[in-house]
């Protein structure tokens, strides 16, 4: 894992790791049930960017490593901090590490319980036990599938709507159903020099290059328009560079997105290249004057991809219905993670994961 910290200072950062139970919160092991090795060691000390306009140290933690190894599957976070200050993490990472214990399968289909080949997409999942000694899978099992990465709006499976011998099958009724969404916009700047993909004008601001977006407008009751994407993945990369990790330098985004303004709730960037900002300073604001939303955010040179999504007051999920619009026709990527929690276990193991 990779991260950068702004600014020219290189302070000492140090790092503890949590087990965390499939729905992320804290299992009750101690570190040494599940670490072998010391917690909190220190990070590899940082390298300072050359070159850019804004200046920054690139950290980079491999996992496991020879201070600590893992001997519990499941989910983790990995909390870096400052190590004069070790109760304000900088920053929190979640990862998961699996046991592959059994085999899953999945499909992806347009034939769902709620409308035939119209919004949604549904995943079915069958599961194998053999081996597993398992009772009461509706206790025991616990399935969860993943759209593009995201856990704002991950399915949660339980009762399985079939069970053989050996077999549990999810599907149906039963299965994992989402909101199709639409594809990706896409921004490319690998250079300082001209505009890249989606990008209508460069400007200097504040001693950086600021890079002005090509508006965007909703596209919920338009018709489907397949363009390729990467599903929400992001690239550090750069056409000045061959080392972009603490070369390549940080733009000034301005994103602007033509809607109605909104009576509650609020419009929220989404993607890979955000997935760990706050949500504040991911949430865009209406300019009236314009008619149309924005926000400014600085981005590492690369290739991003992003849509606009709507947060309904008070909600966790986000929805893109009300922005981007639903069509079965999408491409989506979708990630199936199979846990465990037997009657002797005190956590919940990661035992499969699947990906179509």
């Amino acid at each position: 894992m990779d991260f950068d910290l702004l600014g020219s200072e290189e302070p000492i950062l140090a790092y503890r790791i949590r087990h965390c139970n499939a729905d992320w919160s804290i299992s009750s092991l101690s570190p040494i049930e599940y670490l072998i090795g010391f917690d909190g060691n220190e990070l590899p000390y940082p390298t300072s960017s050359r070159s850019t306009l804004q200046p920054y140290v690139h950290y980079s933690l491999e996992l496991p490593n020879e201070q600590v190894q893992f001997k519990h599957s499941g989910n983790y976070i990995v909390e870096i901090y400052d190590s004069s200050e070790p109760d304000t993490p900088v920053a929190t990472i979640p990862f998961a590490v699996t046991e592959q214990l059994t085999e899953v399968k999945a499909e992806q289909t347009t034939q769902t319980w709620v409308d035939a080949r119209a919004k949604h997409q549904q995943v079915n999942v069958e599961v194998s036990t053999r081996g597993l000694q398992i009772n009461r899978a509706e206790e025991e099992i616990k399935i969860v599938v993943l759209q593009n990465g995201r856990w704002d709006n991950a399915q949660k499976l339980s009762v399985p709507s079939s069970q053989t011998l050996g077999t549990l099958r999810y599907d149906m009724n039963r299965g994992a159903l989402f909101a199709a969404g639409n594809e990706y916009h896409k921004l490319e700047h690998l250079t300082d020099r001209g505009a890249g993909m989606g990008i209508d004008r460069i400007w200097v601001e504040d001693g950086l290059h600021a890079l002005g977006l090509y508006p965007q407008r909703m596209r919920a009751r338009d018709s489907y328009l397949y363009e390729e994407d990467r599903n929400g993945r992001s690239i550090v990369r750069s056409l000045q560079t061959d080392v972009p990790e603490v070369e390549a330098d940080y733009h000034l985004v301005h994103f602007s997105y033509y809607a109605p303004p909104l009576t509650s709730g609020r419009i929220v960037l989404e993607g890979q290249c955000f997935a760990h900002l706050p949500l504040e300073e991911r949430t865009l604001r209406y300019e009236a004057a314009s008619g149309s939303y924005h926000a400014e955010i600085l981005l590492k040179m690369g290739y991003q991809e992003y849509q606009y999504l709507y947060l309904p007051e008070g909600a966790q999920t986000l929805s893109s219905t009300e922005t981007e619009g639903n069509h079965y026709q999408t491409s989506n990527d979708y990630t199936v993670l199979v846990y465990l929690r037997s009657p002797r276990d005190r956590a919940d193991r990661l035992i499969a994961v699947a990906e179509l």
